[in-house]
């Protein structure tokens, strides 16, 4: 996954699917003529008392020939398990531990 937006707000995240998901992903939302899905994130971070709180929601695009882009949220139980864990794994004050950033150079600076 890659940054695709970043405000001091959110972060949008987002990644071409390929194989079986990306065909499966145009059958949903797309036709032959669409870009091919992409999957994004959207972290909204907010300030709560001391601390800070961050809010995720997933979901699938691909635009349209015309310019039109359909969108399908990702919201099964098993996706926003999925989701929910990986914000589990963030600490504070933040990580070195590499396993939390892989095939990223988003890890912390030692």
């Amino acid at each position: 996954m890659e940054v695709l937006e970043a405000t001091q707000y959110h972060v949008v995240c987002g990644k071409e699917l390929k194989g079986g998901q990306a065909t499966m992903a145009t059958l949903a939302i797309g036709n032959a003529y669409s870009t091919t899905p992409i999957q994004k994130v959207k972290f909204t971070i907010f300030q709560d008392g001391d601390g800070v709180k961050v809010v995720a929601n997933q979901w699938i695009e691909s635009q349209m020939p015309g310019g039109q882009t359909n969108r399908m949220n990702l919201t099964s139980n098993a996706q926003n398990n999925d989701l929910q864990q990986a914000l589990n794994k963030l600490t504070s004050p933040p990580t070195t531990d590499p396993a939390l950033f892989p095939d990223t150079n988003l890890a912390p600076a030692k």
